[in-house]
């Protein structure tokens, strides 16, 4: 496998969501919530989707947390559009952060696939947003997760905060 399109991405995400031993439980505000994270799913063709797989499954957590701090009162329509799934440990209503999702798939850090999957990444979402002309600045998004201790830390969020701010420049 060469690169995964973000395309390719939701393909496998939702194979991915469908083998949950259990199924996710629905949330009128949130929408579906898994409970754990599935890091047995063996549905990758090499280790290289894995590492994409997981890059974009971090980024996008970490968007879909953002966008619940700080448009909460549009989040259930914007969950929608952005179709960002979340992880909760147990029944607990704590979630899982993207760090925590890199660690439990132990796919080792490649800054080259971060990167690539960052680009993809944010080209997506900036077209997704102007196409549905909804009104968040994705850069300002982008800064507070740059920002976020919970997001920033480890060498992923490091790696991912790198590209945002390489992107920047």
């Amino acid at each position: 496998m060469e690169t995964m399109s973000i395309d390719g991405f939701f393909i496998l995400l939702e194979k991915y969501l469908n083998d949950f031993q259990n199924k996710p439980y629905n949330s009128d505000y949130e929408g579906k919530i898994y409970v754990g994270i599935n890091e047995t799913f063996s549905g990758f063709a090499d280790e290289k989707e894995r590492k994409y797989f997981v890059n974009y499954l971090c980024m996008i957590v970490s968007l879909d947390l953002k966008i619940y701090e700080v448009k909460k009162e549009q989040y259930s329509n914007l969950k929608k559009i952005f179709n960002a799934p979340k992880f909760e440990y147990g029944l607990s209503n704590i979630y899982y952060y993207p760090g925590a999702i890199f660690s439990r798939f132990n796919v080792g850090l490649d800054t080259s696939i971060t990167e690539n999957c960052f680009n993809n990444f944010f080209k997506f979402f900036s077209d997704k947003i102007e196409k549905h002309d909804l009104e968040i600045d994705f850069n300002s998004i982008l800064n507070l997760i740059v920002q976020d201790k919970d997001i920033n830390t480890g060498n992923w969020g490091n790696d991912f905060c790198h590209c945002i701010l390489k992107r920047k420049l």
